[in-house]
Parts: C-alpha cells; structure tokens; sequence
C-alpha cells in the first residue's frame, strides 16, 4: 500500500501553481462544472454547497471512468488523490502489468498499514470506480430489489423510518463519504477542505468496527462485560490489529455476481476489500456454473474461473472456495443428481486443488450424507493437499433434509458425518455454524454449547436478514442470542465470518455488517491482548495449552537442567512447601523442645527445597526468639541424578555454606548408605516426587523404600495425596494423541513401554511395541494444559496415599482397582478422562490442580489424560463408569483401564471398551534405569551400591569367569545365549541339552546314509525313484484332465438353462412394462379429456376482474405441498387451536377460537392501511410469553425516551428546576408513546416486535377510541392522583386542627384517629404493591390482562403468530401459584404482627400507662428520631440505594416496585429492590 504524503496547504485559497480544471471531467458542463472548479480552488463557503460539489465530481469522475481507457483513468485517479491530499501515484511497473493484460489486484489487506493509512484505499474504493461500476451498481440493484430503480449515485438515500422498518442499515449520506475521505470543515468562520490531521487516540467501544476513522461516525458505546476495555484509550494501531486479527469475509452469490464476475474477480475482491473484507468466498467452478440447473441428465457447464486473474499467494490468502449450489451428492429424491454431483464435486476439489486455496466450504443439506463423507474421506486421505474442508451446518437442525423421525441436534449430525470421514485430524477437516433466525436449544443452552468448543470450529456465516438495526444508531447489529453464540464460540485468531444473502440496500450495507461482527468480536480480542500474566509460562510466552506431552519418569531417567529450572519458577509451590515445613518443625520443638532437627530432603534436584527448608528455619527462630536455644536443622539431601550432585555440590560450598550433607544415592537404599556415613535418622523427610495423577512419578514406592530408616514420629511432607478422574471430550486433543506416532529418525527414542529398544540389523534403534505404534499411542498417560475441551462432569477421587507407611500396604503386589460412575447431562463423544491429584502437605497446608480446587498461580503440574482407543458416544441420561487398575510387578508399575457405559434400560448389558494398557505394553514406569542394569554384576562405590538394587529387584549376580560352552561338531546346531543374570546350573543344563540333541542329529543322519547306499546297491536308488515319482506325476495329471473335461460340459448345460431362464424373465418383464405404459398412456389421455372439459372455467381475459374479485372473497387454502415425484405432504396444524375447534390455552376453556380480526367497530378510528393489513389475517389468543416480551419493548422505549427527556430538560434547566421536573418525567414519557402510538391506531413497538394486536373484549374487534384514552388515563394518571390524595389524606389525619375525617369524629377519638391513620398508610405503602402482584400472579394463571388499566379498559391482546411455547406456559403458571402463595404467606405474617401490636397496645391501656406502641411513621417518634424526607416532606425511616443518595424507606420502596423499574429520584441511576439500604442511628 503506498504512503500517505502530508498535505502542506494552509488554510485560504489553495496554490495556483497547478491546473485544477484538468481535473474535471469532461461530462460536467455549465454551472455543475463551476460549482466542482470551485470546490477544487477551496472557493465554497458553506458545508452544504461542499457537500453537493463532492457528491456531483463523485458521480462525473466514475461516469467518466467507464469510456476512458486504462492509463488516463489511473492519472486521473493519482491526480486527483493528490487534489485530496491523498498518497502517491501508481507505479509505472503497475501500469505496465495492467497494459499487458496480466492484472493481479489483491484484496486489500487489514493491516498493510496502521491508522490513518487506510484512508488512501478508501480513495481510490470511492472515486476511482474499482469499488463497482454503474453497470454493477444497477445489477446489485436489481438482484436485490427488482422492484427497485437506481439513477445515479448521488441519488437520495432512505429515509431512516424506512430502514429501520426494512431492517436493512440506512445508505451512507455525504457526510459520511466526506468522513471517508478525511474532509472535514474548518474550526472557524469559512469553510474549506483542509485534511483530518491523524487521531491518535480513539475510544474502543464494542460497536466499533476496524476502521481507523471510526470515531467519525461512531454509535453510543454499549454496555456489557468489557465496560473496563471501553474506558481505556486505545491507539489506531490497535484498530488495525483488530481489522486484521477479525477475519470478515463476504459470500459471493447471484445477488451481487454474475458470470462476468468470473472473469474480473480482481476488481470484485477490491471493491470487498474497500469495504474492510478480509476474504471472499466465491465458487470453484464460477458463477455460471454456480447458478446451472441440473435437469433431465443434462450435462452442467464446465469449470471456468481462469487462475491467472491473481497472484497463487493472493487465492490462497484472500480467496475460499465452495461447491456450486447444484450440488447433492446425497440427493435420494434424484439419483441422477446424485451421482453427478459426486463426480462434479470431485472435480471442483482438484480445480481448488490447482488454484492453491487454503480452505472450501461445504453446506451439509442432508441429515445423513454417506456419499458425500465418502467423496470428503478420499479427498482427504489420498490426495496431497493443505487444503481444510470446513463441512458447514445450520442453526436449525430441520431446515436439513432427511428422515422426519430423525431428531438428531446439529452437533449429532457433525459428529457422526465426522465419523463417517474417519475422524480426521481439525487441521484439514472443520467444521463451519452457519447462523439463522432461529436457534436451537442446543446453541442456547450452555451444556449443549459447550461441546462446539471442543471441535475443530473454524467459520461462522450468517444470511443478511440475521442482522438487525440497532434503533440507537441506525447501523446493522445482530439479536442478544447471535451475539452471545458468537461471543462463547470464537475462541482463536484463526476463526473467520462470512456474510451472505440479498443487499435490499446497495450502499453501505457491506461496511455495517462488517462493523457489526468486528464490535462483537473486536472487544474479546483486546480484552485477551491486554490480560494480565498469571504465572510465568504466560510471561515467557510459551505455547502450552493443549500440547501433548509425556510424563516424566524421574527415578528411571535423569532429567535436564531445563526440567528442574521450569519446576523451580513455579514461586507459589515452594511457598506452600515451605508453610508446610515451618508448621512441621514447629511441632517437633513442641514434642522435643528445641535443639536439632534432621531435616531430609529427598530427591533434592537443583536444591529448591532445601533453599524453602532453611527459609523455613529463620522464620521458625524468628517465632522462637526469647533468648534461650535457637533450633538448628541438621540438613541431609539424598539424589540419585549424579549430574544434578554437581549443582548440589556447588550451591552447598557457594551459598549453603557447607551447612548440608548431599548424599548421591537411591533414596530406597538410604538404611545402608546413610548407617555407613554415620547420619541420624530423619526427623522431617521432604520430597517433591508428585506427578500429575498423584502417583504415576512413583512416589509410593520411592517414600516407603526408605521407611526401615524413620523413626516411629517421623514427619512426611507430604503427608498423603489423592487422585481424581472426570470424562472430558476434545476432538483436538484426540487428533494429538492419534498424531503421536514417531517418524522414522525418532523411533529408537525410549518410550514408555515395556518393552526396551533394541538395535536392527542396518544398525538403526527402534522402540517395540507388538501392539502396534498406533494403539500405543492411545494407551499412554498424557500431560496436557486443558483448553479445548468440555468437562461437564465434576471429578471424582480414585486412589489415597499417605506417608510414612509403614505396614509396606501401599507397595505390595496386589492390584489397586478403582471405579466412578457419572450421570451424563448432554450428548457428547468422550474421548478420554482427565486426571488430577490434590496433596495434603501438612495439616491444613495442600497443593492441588483438581478442577474447581486449583491452587492459585501454580504451573508445575498439568492435568494428565488417560485416552480412549476411539472416541466414546454416549447419550444424555446415560451413566459412563472408569475403571483403573494400579498394577505392579518386579520392574516398574503401570495402569490398564476401561470405560463401560450403562443405559437407561439396567436390563441391557452395558457397553464396555477394550482394556488398555494390559500388563503394561504401552506405559510402563520402571523401578530402575537402563544404566542401573547395565552396571549390575560390577562393584560399585557405596553410594551407588546398585547391588543391593539387584537385589531388591529378585535377581542375582551371575558368577566371574566365562562358562565352558564346547560344542561336540564341528557345526553348530543348538545355540546356547548366557545373559548375565542367568544362573551356571541352568547354564549346564542347556549345555547338556545341547550336547544330546546335536548327538540324536548325527545319529538320524548315519542312518539315512547307510539305507540310501543298501537301495543304490539293490537297484532301487535314487533314479528309480525319481522314474517312479514321474509315472506318478503322470498319472495324476491325466486324471485331472478327465475331471475337468466333465465339470466343463456340465457348466455349458447349466449356462444354457440359465440363459433360457433369463431370456424368458426379460419378455415377462418387458411386456409388464409395455402394459404399464399402455395404462398410464389411457390415464394421462383421460387427464387431458378432463382438462379440456374444465377449461370452460379457466380465466381469461373477459373473466379476469370477476376471478381475481371471487377469489378475494373466498380465497382456497392450499395446506399441502406437492414435490417432483408428485407425492403430496400435507402441513401438520400449529400447536395453537384452528378454528372452531374447542382446546384448553392458558388454563381456560374458550367456547369457540378466535376468527378472522375484524374491524366493523373501528374503521373511522383506524388508519386505513391497517384495516387492509388486518382484515383477513387469522389471529389466535395471545400467550402469556408474548404480552410479557411486548411489554418489556415497550417499558424500554419508555424508558429511553424518559432518559432522552431528562438528559435535555437537564441542559435546558437549572439542576433545582431539573429535579423538580424529574417525578414527572415518567409520566410524560408515557403519555408521549401511547399516544403516538395506541392513541393514533398504531402497533407499539412491543406489539410489532411480536405480532400482536389490541382487541376489545369480549371479542376480536379493535378497541375503539375511548377505550384507548381510558386505558392512557388510568395507566399513567390513575396512581398519580391517588397516591396524592392518599398522601393528603395521611396529612389531613396527622394535623391537630382535623376534627372530622370521612364523616367520623377524630377530634377527640384518639383512637378512630390512629386507626384511620394506619389503613391510609397501608393502603398508600402495602396495598397498591400487594395489589400489583396479586394481579401479575393472575396474569400469569390465566394470561387476560397484563395491567389493571387493561382489565377496567377492556382492552386485550391477539396475536398473529399460529405457534405456542407449551413450556413457558407452564413456567408462568407455576410463577404464579408461586406469587399468591408469597402474597398469603406476607398477609399472615402482618395480621399476625398487627394482632400482637393491638394487643400490647390494649394491655398497656388497661394497666393505665402511656401506650409505647406506635406505627413506624407515627408523627411524633418520627419528627424527634429522623430527619424529613426530601421527597415527600415527612419523618421517616430513611434508606439509601447503591448511589448514595438519601430518602425516606417509603417513597424509595414506592419507586422500587413501579413497573418501569427502579430509579434514584435524585441522579436516576438504575437499582434493584434488593439493594436498598436501611439507615441506622442517623
């Protein structure tokens, strides 16, 4: 992308050195050709005179483009970017490839430049004409609205209500193309046309998308989860990352390509790239082939979308592919299409084979497609390609065809065509979600959407009329649902979007749809750029999430100094260890006072722990220093890795100062090793010898060899661990573990088999495995960081260690054999079970990586897998039950383990998997190195003293000196091999076997000697047996001559009979077919006999108008389909009643259904447009789900509106006169959006989101307009006004000067006054909100009306919609029991507590003392205790909500339960209910 050059004019008149008439095109003539000089001079005063100069040079330069040639249209365009202060020219070499007809524009790329250098591409998108032509501009125009007529491009655009209405983003204005093109107008008084200077700074808001001029033209930011990325700044950079890192790309079709297309797919990328696509997704075979109709075994046209339009880099980065549309391999209805689509469908994956594509796409139609897995699997087995097939599948799991009663969800039909595929590796096979209108249960809820995030997802698509209009600010947006599956399902930067469908608006709509899927996913990926480093593997920047890796075997092997260095970054492990220690040495000083404690640290590596142990001692003298002994630990490191001793050696001259005793041995020899050196027995052992499972680094068998040398108290850390398993299904991680395979220079690596490596004859290493490599390597344990994968099962414990043990239980050679079981929740392929393990160090000190129990921060230990051989399906409802068995012999240990599934039926065995791991084939963890074998029989120094390792293992030392093998011939027939630890007597023994079998052999041979010569003496050797043998031959050959002579005229007798069998079978069948003919000739000239008699009654032109008027009057229902074989589908009825059919709908039994709406009582009243929309629908009872979504619309337009209201009135006013008109703002809202709405015969915008309609009850009429009025006075002004009179009438009880109150005396009834008093509190504070909830409560029983001014109204819903949701009715239902059995609980509680109020009341009157009972806002207590309401003037309890703002309790629990939600009457920040806060001793 070439630069942007600085545009150094000031501000005036631009430079006269250069001849801005040039630049006009010829087209533009008399004043139009003045108005554009003068914008070119920077002459124009005003923004409007600006911006229609622009829009006409705009409209010239591209009209003047299409009859220009090539050269003169690129000088054009340079001199024009440089009028604009736009970058550099075209390079002559460009020119030069574009003269010669080898054009290779590639799609713009998103991050090219950082940005403000986007703006020069958007130039040449704009005025140039690459973007799109007249001529493609009309095309688009009538592919998407045939009706439609565009005249040029600076033709008006919609209006914002019509958009809005269409659901389609309204076209850009000039302003927003000036935006574009980084004009702005002058801060002062003239205006000119000088360039934006580069922001460097934007707001990052989820709406944005990555265009750097944004800003510009950005919406009100939303609120959400990343509220703490949007107040961050953010630089244009980053606006370039995202563009780059969002791949969006657009789906060409034959709304917006044609065949020409196919032939300048160049210019058709660089308009999509101009609009911020990153990809296109365009047809293999080309748009004419795309768009073929196969029919009557037509042969479809051939593959024409020539290679040479782009660079091989440019397809195979900015270019898709997919089938052509036709396509079907699986089509039952039509073999002949289906077998030609399997052939097609080859060929075009060679084609994207040829051109060098990255990636197809392949819509699934079918439920079950087995040809088209075969045609995928032979591809992507057999064919050398790095070409990922992503297999793509809808939302809806009916719009695919197939079996009715197949009710399989979308992830099923994946996993088993996957299946079908051989399961192969996520790196060439994925899958795609294409998004509809409609979703799935399975991609809402989020069991069932946690199983996609663990296949190999790639690509979303999703139709243009999925996208919304946001009302705010008038751009595409996709519904709450859409969002939140994109938001949990893209997880990676190698994701991608496509969009596809109609464009019902030509201009602008590409760039929204675009914007709308980067503010979705843009915010996610800077959220995860800017987290925080948790541990150090983040902060080194190491890939570590679902690698596969081995597991180490630390007493076998010697590891790396890599390996302990990665173990001693881990900060928050040694800190825990080094608690545990202190806490330990602190209960040795309480059992012996204090003096010296022997601290052994075994299997010490680098010496981490040792470093924690005297840390652990200053911290333990710190604690104990009151003058007398402090305690010394006496230090002994025992390890066996004789090169780690050597950092051992040098920490302890350089840093330990000689304090510790290392010791370079096995630590199950350390009775011997440790008596000869004379050490103590250990007070405290540490050891670190945990592996992912607990036990698989053989800790157990490490820690209780040694146990001969503790002591009865001796103190283990750690003190005992547990190990956990739970299922977990990943595709990825069971491709790794498929891929783990070696190649050929790395199979003599050491495995973890048992069996060893050995040497071939051409001298290479291989590793055996008589299992096969390929079961091997699902029958290891694995270590893997989780990521991918779904874990909806918690996990459950398995084996228990504790430490010291010293009954040898732990280590014996009987089998440890452990099961779980686990209910399934959803449908899933499990693939394996992850391990865990949890360590109690000491006492309350513990390590642990089991999910949900993860030490903070700690890195050393991953989970490990124990994988399937295949992955495992089981159903929802089903139980999966893992078996482990720990199993040991003299060698090493190992596990074998198994997966069993039980159904629902416990009468049907369950279904088991293989056993794997047997007697530990695959992963096998040794007791002892190869080192250590190859050492035995030597005499090693004692600190080695592998002999008593020998001995340990149960096999002996051969003797010294070579055994006498003489053999008694002088060729050797019996081998005898001497390994080293065989005995000398079973030595002799063979020896002796040897000698008797060689003997018995030359024997068997002098025999055979001597009969061979007696024969040749006596005539009968070895030539008469040979003419003997020949005779034989002979004979037999003759006899088989005959035999097959036989069967030969045996099988022509049988073909002749088969062949006469046949031929009459063929006539039979031939005259049945020419009978059937016959008859079907008779039926269709009968059908024609009868068409021709009905066509007395077919329209023509005389009868035309009385047609159409009949058939407006009685229109015919056609509820069926008929398809190409003529069988006839008939449409199931809805789940909502047809009429005058009598059914039970929200618990009341109608008498008849609901008909056609009529509208007799209301046509004077309503707008004529909407009797004619209305007056032949079928309307149906609206539901209780439906009023309450049209309701909620509705309260947050009203609330929007009141919020716009507000922020205005609080510009306009004082803040004192703000605050006093703010309690009525409500109310205006309201009355300002029923009446534009309800009151003028309107659908509220609630009612048109979900199809209803107002009806005067009893029956289906629109209500007229009183009832429309009553219904806005009593829900808007009713409680006003009687809150004010109950709050008048509260007042007139509490002042001394009332005499009479509702015709009683109160002037001296003390207690008619208190009574009085307390029921005008209730009914003003208790009875309108228990009212409320009793009429909500029945809404929901019996769903009539939603509020009380409906019900006194009479106004009701119907809906439009045939369709129920039978579920939520019964949610609602049981809510309501729910709230009145809440309502009569509250009713009793109060009785209760007014009956014990009235009775200490008449106890203290009796008595005859002064009653100390009084109501919680009696005037007297209340004028003494609190402080007056700022609302409403009275001594009150007070209370503050979240903002901080002070009330009294009753107005802020008034304003807490209005239907329009809570707000603070002060700064109107929203709160809940349950948030308010009673204030004490204020």
């Amino acid at each position: 992308m070439p630069s942007k050059k600085k545009n150094s004019s000031k501000k005036g008149k631009v430079s006269a050195g250069f001849n801005y008439e040039a630049l006009i095109p010829c087209c533009l003539t008399g004043d139009q050709r003045e108005l554009v000089k003068r914008f070119l001079l920077n002459e124009l005063e005003t923004s409007e005179e600006r911006d229609a100069a622009l829009a006409v040079f705009a409209a010239a330069v591209i009209e003047d483009r299409q009859s220009s040639s090539d050269s003169e249209d690129e000088a054009l365009v340079n001199e024009l970017k440089k009028a604009v202060g736009g970058s550099g020219s075209i390079t002559a070499e460009e020119m030069k490839r574009d003269k010669a007809g080898k054009r290779s524009l590639p799609l713009l790329q998103p991050a090219a430049a950082a940005g403000d250098k986007a703006a020069p591409k958007e130039e040449q998108h704009l005025l140039s004409g690459k973007g799109g032509t007249k001529k493609k501009e009309k095309a688009n125009a009538a592919a998407a609205a045939p009706a439609s007529s565009t005249s040029s491009t600076s033709s008006a655009a919609p209006a914002p209500a019509a958009a809005a209405h269409s659901g389609v983003p309204a076209a850009p204005t000039v302003a927003d193309h000036l935006a574009a093109l980084r004009i702005a107008p002058r801060k002062g008084g003239k205006q000119g046309r000088v360039p934006v200077p580069p922001v460097r700074e934007v707001e990052c808001r989820e709406d944005w998308g990555a265009d750097a001029n944004a800003h510009l033209h950005a919406a009100p930011p939303r609120t959400g989860p990343l509220q703490d990325i949007q107040e961050k700044r953010v630089d244009p950079e980053v606006a370039n990352e995202i563009r780059k890192n969002v791949n969006v790309g657009w789906w060409a079709s034959p709304y917006d390509a044609d065949e020409k297309t196919d032939m300048r797919i160049a210019d058709y990328a660089q308009s999509l790239g101009g609009e911020l696509y990153n990809f296109i997704s365009y047809p293999i075979g080309g748009m004419a082939r795309s768009k073929y109709r196969i029919a009557n075994e037509c042969i479809p046209p051939p593959i024409n979308l020539p290679d040479l339009q782009l660079a091989n880099p440019h397809w195979e980065t900015y270019v898709a592919g997919h089938p052509s549309l036709w396509i079907d391999c699986d089509d039952v209805d039509d073999p002949w299409t289906a077998l030609m689509s399997t052939v097609e469908l080859e060929k075009e994956l060679n084609y994207a084979h040829y051109l060098g594509l990255s990636t197809v796409v392949i819509e699934l139609w079918q439920k079950s497609a087995p040809a088209l897995a075969g045609v995928i699997a032979k591809f992507l087995w057999t064919v050398q390609s790095n070409i990922k097939i992503c297999i793509l599948l809808p939302t809806e799991a009916k719009l695919m065809d197939g079996d009715i009663e197949d009710e399989r969800e979308v992830w099923e039909i994946w996993a088993d065509f996957r299946t079908m595929v051989g399961n192969f590796s996520g790196d060439r096979l994925c899958c795609g979600i294409k998004l509809m209108e409609d979703l799935d249960d399975e991609f809402v809820d989020p069991l069932a959407l946690q199983r996609w995030q663990a296949e190999p997802l790639t690509m979303f698509t999703m139709e243009t009329n999925v996208f919304t209009t946001n009302p705010r600010t008038g751009g595409a947006d996709l519904a709450p649902a859409h969002t939140r599956l994109l938001e949990t399902l893209w997880t990676a930067e190698s994701m991608s979007a496509a969009v596809r469908g109609p464009l019902r608006d030509a201009r602008g709509a590409r760039l929204q749809y675009c914007q709308a899927i980067r503010s979705i996913i843009g915010p996610l990926w800077l959220k995860k750029k800017l987290s925080k480093k948790t541990n150090f593997l983040d902060e080194s920047e190491v890939v570590y999430q679902d690698v596969i890796q081995k597991p180490l075997q630390p007493l076998a092997d010697n590891l790396q100094s890599t390996v302990y260095n990665t173990f001693e970054a881990d900060a928050p492990k040694y800190k825990y260890y080094g608690e545990a220690i202190e806490a330990a040495i602190h209960d040795m000083v309480k059992r012996r006072g204090k003096g010296d404690v022997v601290l052994y640290v075994l299997g010490a590596g680098r010496g981490p722990l040792m470093s924690a142990s005297m840390a652990a001692e200053r911290r333990v003298n710190e604690v104990l220093s009151t003058g007398g002994p402090r305690v010394r630990l006496e230090l002994v490191c025992v390890e066996k890795n004789e090169n780690a001793v050597v950092t051992l050696n040098y920490l302890n001259a350089s840093v330990w100062k000689g304090r510790v005793r290392i010791v370079q041995a096995d630590m199950r020899e350390l009775k011997e090793i440790a008596s000869s050196m004379g050490l103590r027995r250990p007070d405290i052992i540490v050891s670190e010898l945990l592996g992912s499972f607990g036990d698989n680094e053989l800790s157990p068998e490490c820690l209780d060899g040694c146990v001969d040398w503790l002591k009865e108290d001796t103190i283990s850390v750690p003190q005992s661990y547990t190990s956990y398993c739970e299922p977990i299904a990943s595709l990825s991680l069971f491709h790794s573990i498929k891929a783990q395979p070696s190649s050929y220079y790395f199979k003599g690596r050491q495995a973890n088999g048992r069996r060893l490596t050995m040497q071939e004859a051409d001298g290479t290493y291989t590793q055996q495995f008589p299992q096969g490599r390929d079961v091997a390597s699902t029958d290891m344990l694995y270590v893997v960081f989780l990521d991918k994968v779904v874990r909806q099962m918690a996990p459950k414990p398995y084996f228990t260690f504790s430490h010291p043990c010293f009954d040898g239980a732990q280590t014996s050679r009987e089998r440890w054999r452990a099961a779980q079981t686990w209910d399934v929740p959803t449908t899933q392929d499990i693939m394996g079970f992850a391990c865990y393990f949890s360590a109690r160090l000491y006492k309350d000190v513990t390590l642990s990586i089991v999910r949900g129990q993860e030490t903070p921060d700690m890195m050393s230990w991953f989970p490990a897998v124990l994988p399937l051989r295949e992955p495992l399906r089981v159903q929802k409802g089903e139980k999966v039950s893992f078996i482990v068995e720990r199993c040991m012999d003299d060698g090493g240990v190992w596990y074998e383990w198994r997966a069993s599934v039980q159904g629902p039926d416990l009468k049907v065995p369950p279904r088991q998997t293989e056993l794997q791991n047997e007697r530990g084939v695959s992963y096998y963890m040794r007791l002892i190195s190869e080192t250590a074998k190859e050492l035995q029989g030597q005499m090693l120094p004692a600190r080695v003293s592998l002999v008593s390792t020998v001995r340990r293992m149960g096999r002996r030392a051969p003797k010294q000196g070579k055994p006498p093998i003489l053999p008694p011939s002088k060729k050797v027939l019996y081998h005898v091999v001497h390994p080293e630890w065989q005995s000398h007597r079973d030595v002799e023994e063979l020896l002796w076997r040897r000698l008797t079998y060689n003997n018995a052999v030359m024997s068997i041979r002098e025999v055979w000697r001597q009969e061979l010569k007696a024969k040749e003496q006596a005539g009968t050797g070895v030539e008469h047996m040979r003419e003997e043998e020949e005779k034989e031959l002979d004979g037999l050959l003759a006899a088989a001559e005959r035999r097959n002579e036989e069967r030969r005229v045996a099988r022509m007798r049988r073909e002749e009979e088969e062949m006469r069998r046949t031929r009459e079978e063929m006539l039979k069948e031939i005259e049945g077919k020419l009978e059937e003919d016959k008859k079907r000739a008779e039926k269709s000239a009968k059908e024609v006999r009868d068409a021709i008699a009905r066509s007395a009654h077919f329209v023509t032109r005389e009868n035309l108008e009385e047609s159409i008027l009949k058939a407006l009057d009685s229109p015919t229902v056609y509820d069926y389909a008929i398809d190409r074989s003529g069988k006839k589908y008939v449409e199931e009825p809805p789940v909502k009643y047809q009429e005058g059919t009598p059914t039970r709908q929200k618990g009341r039994l109608y008498e008849k259904t609901l008909g056609p709406f009529t509208t007799a009582d209301a046509e004077k009243t309503t707008p004529w447009f909407f009797l004619i929309s209305t007056s032949r629908m079928r309307t149906y009872v609206a539901e209780v789900s439906e009023i309450v979504r049209a309701q909620r619309r509705d309260e947050e337009a009203v609330r929007e509106m009141e919020e716009r209201m507000s922020s205005i009135l609080n510009q306009l006013l004082s803040h004192r006169q703000w605050m006093r008109a703010v309690p009525y703002l409500a109310a205006a809202s309201k009355t300002l959006y029923y009446s534009a709405t309800l009151l003028s015969g309107s659908q509220t915008l609630g009612e048109e989101y979900v199809r209803l309609m107002e009806s005067a009850a009893p029956h289906p009429s629109t209500p007229s307009w009183a009832r429309r009025a009553l219904f806005i006075a009593l829900h808007v002004y009713a409680p006003i006004f009687v809150d004010r009179a109950l709050a008048r009438a509260e007042v007139s009880l509490q002042s001394p000067e009332t005499d009479r109150f509702a015709g009683v005396d109160i002037r001296k009834n003390r207690v008619a006054r208190e009574t009085l008093t307390r029921i005008v509190g209730w009914l003003r504070n208790s009875f309108s909100t228990s009212l409320h909830r009793l009429h909500i409560a029945s809404f929901y029983i019996f769903g009539a009306y939603y509020q009380l001014s409906r019900r006194m109204a009479g106004i009701r819903f119907v809906s439009f919609s045939p369709n129920s949701d039978l579920k939520a009715l019964k949610v609602y239902r049981w809510l309501g029991y729910v709230t009145f059995a809440e309502c009569a609980l509250s009713f009793l509680l109060w009785a209760a507590a007014e009956s014990a109020k009235a009775d200490q009341r008449r106890e203290e009157r009796r008595k005859g003392g002064k009653s100390t009972v009084t109501d919680e806002d009696g005037e007297q207590e209340n004028e003494e205790k609190y402080p007056s309401c700022a609302l409403c003037a009275c001594a009150r309890p007070p209370a503050c909500p979240p903002c901080g703002h002070v009330a009294c309790w009753t107005c802020l629990a008034q304003i807490a339960t209005t239907e329009d939600g809570a707000r603070c009457p002060h700064c109107r920040s929203a709160f809940k209910p349950q948030q308010l806060v009673p204030l004490m001793n204020l």
